[in-house]
């Protein structure tokens, strides 16, 4: 069965992205695996499970919530498997993807720059998933930045890229 892989973070991109890769499952009568990931570094031995339990509870309860969210807007859901990971985002991704079709990831389009460096989710995925990867940006944010400003010309458009911290970055593993 055709099976679209989706990185979940509670993001509004992300949500963009699972709502692409439902309506490509769709499309293809395939499913739909949701992987969240999360990463807690190293703590002092003795103290770090029930913290670990806390970041796993909470990471259930965002990629619950995003998909209850973008599934109430569909029509046609395809079937829904989600995962929660306790790594990071990146390289999970590409991992349980790996048997899968299409890897759809979201965008907070932090600047053409991360992406190349392989400093961002997205462009780690692209750089080693073995399949297609999607990237989905965050439209409203893309819309802005393409529409002309007040104090714009209409034959002048300045796009800015300036990183907005919502998510701690995701390192090259």
């Amino acid at each position: 069965m055709y099976t679209v892989c989706v990185g979940v973070d509670g993001t509004r991109a992300s949500r963009q992205a699972l709502r692409f890769a439902l309506d490509a499952a769709a499309q293809r009568g395939g499913r739909v695996r949701v992987v969240t990931a999360w990463w807690m570094g190293d703590s002092l031995p003795g103290t770090v499970e029930t913290e670990k339990q806390i970041q796993e509870r909470q990471a259930g309860a965002v990629q619950q919530a995003a998909v209850k969210h973008v599934s109430k807007q569909l029509e046609n859901v395809p079937p829904v498997e989600r995962e929660i990971v306790h790594d990071l985002a990146g390289p999970a991704l590409v991992r349980r993807s790996s048997d899968d079709d299409h890897l759809v990831v979201g965008s907070e389009h932090k600047g053409a720059l991360k992406h190349l460096l392989g400093a961002s989710v997205s462009g780690y995925c692209i750089r080693h998933a073995r399949i297609p990867v999607t990237v989905v940006p965050h439209v409203d944010r893309a819309l802005a930045e393409l529409s002309p400003r007040e104090d714009d010309s209409a034959e002048s458009h300045t796009v800015s890229e300036n990183p907005e911290p919502d998510n701690p970055e995701q390192p090259d593993a």
